[in-house]
């Protein structure tokens, strides 16, 4: 029986007829096109559909088994397999695949949210160990640098490492048709780095919809992309663990387009004025003074705390994105006229990064 038999349930003649589209594996029948199938006699729509949602839920199962191997130079070796009994890695395909990459809606759109909030275009380093990238935008007034570890996604497969230029535009229009779950990680999604010519391939499943879609696109030359910044390594005294929830709502509420980030004892404050004081600092009717504070969410480091005052628009965005991606907590560090980092953390997927964000400068009296 051969591959194709085993991983759809059709017969020889239908197996002979799949041949002729030189689908022999269940990879193969995963990623074909439904409109090339549907050219073979007795194949329909439905048919079609069933048979690489059947491929691609063997290549799930094949993934689940895998998360229990141990990996080795790239191969998966399973706990109780010898170095001997490890066959080759497989050869590169006829399109020159560089790496395959299968996850969910939540996961890979919540990854491309930290991402896109900066920046329109970055350099994707693809390795063994999984996804990185920092960029900073335009301005250089935010940064991001994140990671996102290999064992975070259903199946990550590297022939070797390779750095991409993506345009965020592009690839976040692709993969949001992959739908976020309410109980799970939603859609399936598998992504594929190419090379001759370099190129982004992303094909997407709803599998209660019987549909599937598939975008292609070039690839941005790395070199001809913005260079990555260094990360600072400050010193900053002031730490604080706020919701994040809560300050995606705080940086809402406010009306002006700045605010001063401090802290009193183990309380953050986000306000108008450095101390929290919601005395308005003008002599305008309309005027607000505003004030959120977050108690417990600070490290009282026995000292006084100190402010900086940072643009609303760069914050606003960067806690949406965080609530947006679903990071389970936010860490915040700022000092005295210093950058704020904010770094998140995703328990489930291991994402893990920061955002930077540089200070207003304070003019003499006043923000």
């Amino acid at each position: 029986m051969s591959d194709v038999e085993a991983v759809a349930g059709v017969g020889p003649a239908t197996a002979g007829k799949l041949a002729t589209l030189d689908i022999t594996s269940a990879s193969d029948l995963a990623d074909v096109a439904l409109s090339d199938l549907q050219t073979l006699d007795g194949i329909g729509a439905t048919r079609a559909m069933d048979l690489v949602t059947a491929a691609q839920n063997t290549l799930e199962s094949e993934d689940a088994a895998a998360e229990r191997a141990v990996t080795d130079g790239g191969v998966a070796v399973a706990d109780d397999t010898t170095d001997a009994d490890v066959g080759p890695t497989p050869e590169t395909p006829s399109d020159d695949v560089v790496a395959t990459i299968v996850t969910h809606g939540d996961p890979i759109r919540s990854l491309t949210e930290l991402a896109s909030v900066v920046v329109d275009e970055l350099r994707l380093h693809v390795t063994e160990d999984g996804l990185e990238f920092t960029a900073v935008d335009p301005a250089n007034v935010g940064m991001v640098d994140a990671s996102a570890p290999a064992e975070g996604f259903s199946k990550f497969d590297v022939e070797r490492e390779v750095t991409v230029g993506l345009n965020l535009h592009l690839f976040e229009k692709a993969v949001s048709w992959a739908r976020k779950g309410r109980s799970d990680d939603g859609d399936p999604a598998r992504i594929q780095i190419l090379d001759d010519p370099a190129r982004v391939r992303v094909q997407v499943t709803r599998p209660d919809q019987s549909v599937a879609r598939r975008t292609e696109w070039f690839s941005i030359d790395p070199d001809s992309v913005r260079p990555e910044p260094e990360v600072p390594d400050l010193d900053l005294p002031c730490t604080a663990t706020p919701n994040v929830t809560a300050l995606r709502d705080a940086t809402d509420a406010f009306e002006r387009d700045h605010a001063h980030l401090s802290r009193s004892g183990t309380t953050m404050l986000l306000g108008t004025n450095a101390d929290g004081d919601t005395m308005p600092d003008g002599e305008a009717d309309d005027e607000l003074g505003e004030s959120v504070m977050f108690p417990n969410a600070a490290h009282d480091m026995g000292d006084e705390g100190v402010s900086s005052v940072f643009s609303l628009d760069y914050l606003g965005d960067f806690a949406q994105a965080l609530k947006s991606s679903k990071a389970d907590r936010v860490t915040i560090r700022w000092g005295d006229q210093f950058p704020v980092k904010l770094a998140f953390e995703h328990e489930d997927w291991g994402f893990a990064g920061e955002f930077m964000l540089a200070p207003r400068i304070q003019k003499e009296g006043g923000a």
